[in-house]
């Protein structure tokens, strides 16, 4: 290590912020806006250098501050500790930038229905003030009573004071809103998104790991430093966390954590395998590297086929029921005058 302690955390904080501004982004626990990053990043620099200069230990200042956001603690506790820890920003964007990402896949996917949207809008503009007079006027003139369909467009042609200027607002904001969300939506109500998430903060995680065996660690005190895997879901927190003290400490005091442990259950099958199951011909360094190259793999499988399926069906099934009903629209009120014509001939 450095012979100053404070310099690899200097050289973290200017990595942060060099991420920030190319536009990454990242996960760091912080409350704030991005812009206020830097300050943040100086008051917890001078917080720890007091710290240090008391306790005489980076590791230590860092353990005992409880101020910082778990995944600044975890991502920091490792850089300190490895020559070149890459796999710590990889946590810490991995799944922002996966999230940025399936953002940006969606918002285009939406531009096809929202083209069919407008077009069906201005179309119903012209239904209630063109073709729906005709109609009537026919009707009136054929001596038929207007049809139900027609009495629904003339409806919404007395509405039209508020959908004319409604839909463009509606729309307006709708994309405003959804802009505002880059990087904060979570993707849960998506077919798979919390497998595709999981998988990838699996990985993450498990090259975390990793990098701290690498660099001579235990299992318990790599664990220990990176914290409990942080997955999306609220319901397995106190889990993982059980889990994260159980592995750290079990090995502290030499005890053999068996893989079907049920207090470690909650962590993802291949990982738990990878942390506590017997090692013969590689090193466990190498089998989490492993294991996390197939979750990544999973969870890009995962990113492909939403790029097909994900414009398919916003495309086809939401402009096509826009479609469906413009067209029933227009031709209901045709079909059923040609109906009565029909029954007054027959008759």
């Amino acid at each position: 290590m450095p012979d100053d302690p404070l310099t690899k955390i200097v050289e973290f904080h200017k990595e942060l912020l060099s991420l920030q501004r190319l536009g990454l982004p990242m996960e760091l626990g912080f409350v704030g806006s991005p812009q206020s990053l830097a300050m943040q990043l100086d008051q917890i620099q001078r917080r720890l250098a007091l710290q240090i200069e008391r306790q005489g230990d980076v590791a230590q200042a860092i353990a005992s501050d409880p101020d910082l956001p778990k995944p600044y603690r975890s991502a920091i506790s490792t850089w300190v500790q490895c020559e070149h820890p890459t796999e710590v920003l990889d946590q810490l964007s991995a799944t922002a930038t996966a999230r940025r990402d399936l953002h940006g896949q969606m918002g285009i996917a939406l531009v096809g229905p929202l083209i069919l949207l407008v077009v069906v809008y201005f179309g119903l503009i012209s239904l209630c003030l063109v073709v729906a007079p005709r109609l009537e006027d026919l009707y009136a003139q054929l001596w038929l009573p207007v049809s139900g369909s027609l009495r629904l467009i003339a409806m919404l042609r007395d509405a039209m004071p508020i959908w004319v200027p409604g839909c463009p607002v509606v729309m307006i904001l709708a994309a405003g809103w959804w802009s505002l969300r880059r990087g904060r939506s979570r993707f849960g109500w998506l077919f798979g998104g919390r497998r595709y998430f999981k998988s990838l903060q699996t990985a993450a995680y498990a090259r975390h790991v990793a990098a701290l065996l690498d660099v001579g660690c235990s299992t318990g005190k790599a664990l220990s430093s990176v914290g409990p895997l942080p997955l999306q879901s609220p319901d397995l927190g106190g889990e993982l966390a059980t889990a994260n003290v159980y592995l750290s400490t079990a090995e502290e005091i030499g005890q053999q954590v068996p893989p079907d442990d049920p207090t470690i259950a909650a962590l993802p099958p291949m990982l738990r395998w990878a942390l506590v199951g017997k090692m013969e011909s590689y090193s466990r360094s190498q089998v989490l590297r492993e294991v996390a190259a197939v979750y990544s793999d999973a969870a890009t499988s995962q990113s492909r086929r939403w790029r097909v399926v994900l414009p398919m069906f916003l495309s086809g099934g939401i402009g096509g029921l826009l479609v469906l009903a413009y067209a029933l629209g227009l031709m209901l009120p045709y079909i059923d005058l040609l109906s009565k014509i029909a029954t007054q001939i027959t008759e």
